[in-house]
């Protein structure tokens, strides 16, 4: 049986698509009520884990007590975080990356199935 699209679904879908970057649950539910789609939290979170199971989106940490998140679109990508504005930009490093996996591989015995690299850091704007 097809799963129904509901409108809070859809509009978190949409506001992933739009985003300039990874929106926490706090953002997005700040969004959905300026949209004049009065959710609770509960829903945003149910519609997000829902989104999460069909891998549509996919789930950050910038360790910052909360998790982001943003579109699945294509390959695995990174992203650069500023510490004092919270910019974030994407990172295309995967030529490289391939060699330092076989070596986690290689040292540690371990079938990697997964990995988390951010940078953090002070963005151009901020330095000045």
């Amino acid at each position: 049986m097809k799963e129904r699209q509901t409108k809070s679904r859809l509009a978190i879908r949409e506001l992933l698509v739009s985003a300039k970057q990874p929106l926490s649950a706090t953002e997005l539910i700040e969004a959905l009520l300026r949209l004049g789609l009065a959710v609770n939290k509960t829903t945003v979170y149910r519609e997000l884990e829902k989104l999460l199971k069909k891998n549509e989106i996919s789930e950050v940490d910038f360790g910052e007590g909360q998790k982001r998140y943003e579109l699945t679109h294509g390959d695995h990508h990174h992203h650069a975080v500023c510490t004092e504005c919270r910019a974030v930009v994407e990172l295309e490093i995967e030529g490289r990356l391939g060699d330092i996996l076989s070596m986690v591989t290689k040292q540690s015995g371990f079938r990697i199935e997964k990995h988390l690299i951010e940078f953090f850091g002070v963005c151009e704007a901020c330095q000045s």
